[in-house]
């Protein structure tokens, strides 16, 4: 549903029954909105949503508001060196004729301190402020966590030549703007850093391999294009065949936990549900080497 929304609450709640009313310069209006519902006691909440913005010059977003969270900021994700991080954005320009889409892991509108537990099929009032169009309040409905988005948990367990061992965390997939993000909870590795890939098959079990035990061979190698088409991996790391399922490396704390979201740039939940989720034991060296060989240490699959 695309929406344009008026200036002041009164035109606005008309709008949301009208389903569309322009603004006093008609050049703004805000579509698809939805915010993801959060679990009981949630602190923060997100907004997504696309401006369009029809007029002649750039439009600014200045601040945002909502009467369910102490304030209302907006927020980015940035891919620095391949991990995700959040930052505030204290304004946001929307070019003349232009748009811009708040998705998950880009753009959104984070909801600070909430006040309630955001329901699915209830709404949320949200104002965005412009420097030339003033105060924009529109309603976005909401929705289950991941009904937007391409997104899957995958359970991660420790595998050893002998087979699948218990579980050490998940691994959250979710489709962005920016790629494929990858967000640990693990608990249970040795620290530093550890190659991390998407393998052909979904399946965790160990294998033999030149009369040698193997920790979930079953999974088959790198998830990517040459995989797919059958042929050899020679050089599989090696630009320009590196594989599209090399994973940035995951990062393990002293504590043994890896919390730190990875992104895969061009990578998508539609083509990898069903394959499995590798963590080796060591980092990616040179043309994508891992150090200490190439021992698989976790592994899960992933839902189809």
């Amino acid at each position: 549903m695309s929406i344009l929304i008026a200036t002041s609450a009164a035109q606005a709640d008309a709008g949301h029954k009208k389903h569309k009313m322009a603004t006093s310069q008609e050049q703004i209006m805000v579509a698809h909105p939805w915010v993801r519902a959060t679990p009981p006691r949630a602190k923060n909440g997100a907004a997504y949503l696309k401006v369009t913005n029809h007029g002649k010059t750039v439009e600014k977003i200045i601040s945002a508001s909502t009467p369910v969270a102490n304030k209302a900021e907006i927020h980015t994700h940035l891919n620095e060196a391949g991990v995700m991080k959040m930052r505030h954005v204290p304004s946001l320009d929307i070019p003349a004729g232009g748009s811009m889409t708040f998705a998950p892991g880009g753009h959104h509108v984070m909801l600070i301190g909430l006040k309630k537990t955001l329901k699915v099929g209830d709404k949320v009032a949200i104002t965005l402020v412009f420097e030339k169009a003033g105060k924009i309040t529109f309603h976005a409905d909401i929705t289950k966590s991941g009904a937007k988005m391409g997104r899957a948990k995958v359970i991660i367990h420790s595998v050893t030549p002998d087979g699948v061992g218990g579980p050490l965390g998940t691994i959250i997939l979710s489709n962005s703007t920016e790629g494929l993000i990858a967000t640990p909870h693990l608990n249970g590795l040795s620290a530093g850093k550890h190659a991390f890939h998407v393998h052909m098959n979904g399946d965790c079990s160990p294998g033999i391999k030149d009369g040698i035990a193997v920790a979930a061979l079953a999974a088959g190698g790198h998830y990517g294009h040459m995989a797919k088409h059958g042929h050899g991996h020679t050089k599989k790391h090696e630009e320009p065949h590196k594989m599209a399922g090399d994973m940035p490396d995951l990062t393990v704390g002293a504590d043994g936990r890896s919390m730190m979201a990875v992104v895969k740039p061009g990578l998508t939940m539609a083509e990898i549900r069903g394959r499995a989720l590798m963590i080796h034991s060591g980092p990616t060296m040179a043309h994508g080497k891992h150090a200490g060989g190439d021992h698989r240490i976790a592994c899960g699959v992933i839902p189809k």
